[in-house]
C-alpha cells in the first residue's frame, strides 16, 4: 500500500522507507470499493481523511430536479476533501462515488495530526493542498 503513496500529494518530497516509518507510528486502514460504490454520503461527518490509493472516484451532488451533477474527479494520490476535516461545520459537502475499482487509505483525525506534528514536509504538503484549494 506505501509504495502507493510515494506518489500522494501529501507525501510528495518523502521517499517509501519515511512513508512507511511515519505511518507505523500512527493508526490507519485501507479499504476497497467497487466501481459504483458510495465511498461517503454528502453531509456525513469528516472526521478522517481519505486518500485515494488506487482508481477513480468522483464527487456528485444531486441539483433540486434530482439530476446528478459531477463536482470533482479525484484520482489516485489525492486526498478527499482534505479542508473540511478540521472545519467548525466538518462533513463532506458532496457523495464521493467509485467510479473504478477503488483502493483508499483512512486516517482518523487523530491520525493526522499526530502525523503532521510528526514531519515538517508532510505539514507544509497539507498546508499547501488546503491553501491552494
Amino acid at each position: 500500500m506505501h509504495d502507493n503513496l510515494i506518489n500522494c500529494i501529501l507525501f510528495k518530497g518523502l521517499f517509501a522507507p519515511n512513508i512507511e516509518d511515519l505511518l507505523s507510528q500512527v493508526f490507519h486502514k485501507q479499504k476497497s470499493y467497487q466501481a459504483g460504490d458510495i465511498l461517503v454520503y454528502q453531509d456525513d461527518k469528516a472526521d478522517f481523511l481519505m486518500i485515494v490509493l488506487e482508481g477513480t472516484v468522483r464527487g456528485e451532488m444531486n441539483d433540486y430536479s434530482g439530476k446528478t451533477i459531477v463536482i470533482e474527479e479525484i484520482e489516485s494520490g489525492r486526498p478527499l476533501a482534505p479542508a473540511f476535516i478540521f472545519g467548525k461545520d466538518n462533513k463532506f459537502p458532496v457523495n464521493v462515488v467509485a467510479q473504478t475499482d477503488v483502493k483508499v487509505m483512512i486516517l482518523p483525525k487523530d491520525s493526522l495530526i499526530k502525523l503532521l506534528q510528526k514531519n515538517e514536509r508532510v505539514l507544509n504538503n497539507f498546508l499547501n493542498i488546503i491553501s491552494n484549494r
